[in-house]
């Protein structure tokens, strides 16, 4: 994985994804105040799919956590 390779920070990581979040929240917002149903509906979905990925990835990172911890015992 690209991201383990180049040591990438959990935080850089999660700053991505609310960066992520946050447009398609906007690109929701324009699409349902024009009208353009179909494409907000798609973009809650998306939404909803980036939400979803966040919290896996908040769970990975209190796995590694927990065993670290662990570990350290």
């Amino acid at each position: 994985m690209k991201l383990i390779k180049q040591r990438i920070p959990a935080e850089a990581v999660l700053a991505m994804i609310n960066a992520r979040l946050e447009a398609v929240t906007n690109a929701y917002l324009y699409a349902k105040g024009s009208g353009r149903t179909v494409e907000a509906e798609a973009m809650a979905e998306v939404k909803w799919q980036i939400a979803e990925l966040k919290m896996q990835f908040v769970e990975l990172l209190t796995d590694q956590a927990e065993s670290t911890m662990r570990k350290d015992e």
